[in-house]
């Protein structure tokens, strides 16, 4: 996250708010897939 909000020239603040957000509608996005990507990656 450090290497990023440097090369973006931003607060690593900014990086770590922003990737938790991410997290959170990744997360929002698969939660009814997870029986399909555990059986895929099985």
């Amino acid at each position: 996250q450090k290497i990023i909000a440097q090369e973006l020239n931003i607060s690593i603040n900014t990086v770590e708010s922003q990737m938790a957000i991410a997290y959170k509608k990744l997360k929002e996005v698969l939660k009814d897939h997870v029986p399909l990507l555990i059986f895929l990656f099985i």
